[in-house]
């Protein structure tokens, strides 16, 4: 039972891990998610006006993306190996 759990606890937190290192290239607001080409990996159109022109919106974008970094340490906490158990 214990394995089984350890094992379930490996993959979940590896998946989390690997969506965290898929998500961690928009971090870079202007470059990646405000970029210069349309596509639907990047922002709504339009919706990159309010995010570069008023700083309420730029902070707010901002705090939503960082919470990458937060879900990687939430995989780590999942993690049997991270845990001492």
């Amino acid at each position: 039972m214990a394995m089984r759990l350890m094992l379930q606890g490996f993959i979940f937190a590896g998946a989390l891990f690997a969506f965290t290192l898929a998500r961690l290239m928009y971090l870079n607001i202007s470059g990646v998610f405000c970029g210069p080409t349309d596509g639907a990996n990047h922002a709504a159109p339009g919706e990159c006006y309010y995010y570069q022109n008023f700083d309420r919106y730029k902070i707010g974008i901002r705090l939503h993306l960082y919470t990458i970094i937060r879900e990687y340490s939430h995989s780590l906490a999942f993690c049997p190996f991270c845990n001492g158990y």
